[in-house]
């Protein structure tokens, strides 16, 4: 496997990350159906697949040893990056910088981030992310499973503000360019353009 000092070279990627229900997937399904220069790569999949556990198994996912999951997210980025594009779009990460567990939350960070041209965060206004959710049958793993929509929103203010913080770390640690994208509702038009703004001026600065 190639180290992260052989990466330098590497096809585009951009990190977009951001706390679950925040409508990260939804903005980046809208992206590259529009603008068919960037192609997805869901990390959730992704990562399912390296572990050779089935497609949207979350509970075997779930009960997996933090540490591990760290050190296989790692192998998996470096192998992930480290890949030559073979149709020569822009690869567009959708992942999170923390695993939210119940009110706590676990850094999926590393030193991978480093080759990236990009990262993203996508945040909301808490209130709509919460009724988002809430309307949303999945278990996303989000609170605790007693939380009050008081607790819940109390939490959620800290995770959008702790992924922001630590993107910002990232940013400055790396030398990687950081973007914050407001997903609000009735928003997503002005959401991407302030992302291929961006994006343009990426491209700018590496001419």
């Amino acid at each position: 496997m190639k180290t992260i000092e052989s990466l330098i070279g590497s096809p585009k990627a951009y990190f977009v990350g951001g706390v679950n229900g925040v409508g990260k997937s939804t903005f980046l399904a809208e992206v590259s159906t529009k603008h068919p220069e960037f192609r997805v790569v869901k990390g959730s999949s992704a990562f399912m697949k390296w572990l050779n556990l089935e497609p949207g198994d979350y509970d075997s996912l779930r009960v997996l040893p933090d540490g591990y999951k760290r050190i296989e997210l790692d192998r998996m980025m470096n192998d992930l990056l480290s890949k030559p594009s073979t149709d020569g779009k822009i690869m567009l990460i959708d992942a999170h910088y923390f695993h939210y567990k119940r009110g706590e939350m676990v850094d999926t960070t590393g030193e991978w981030l480093s080759v990236l041209d990009a990262m993203f965060v996508v945040t909301g206004d808490t209130e709509e992310v919460l009724n988002r959710i809430a309307k949303d049958s999945k278990d996303r793993d989000l609170f605790p499973r007693e939380a009050s929509f008081e607790e819940q929103r109390v939490l959620l203010e800290k995770y959008l503000k702790k992924t922001i913080q630590k993107a910002r770390e990232m940013s400055e640690r790396h030398g990687v360019p950081f973007f914050v994208l407001n997903n609000a509702e009735r928003n997503m038009e002005e959401t991407i353009r302030t992302f291929l703004d961006a994006h343009a001026g990426i491209i700018n600065e590496q001419k």
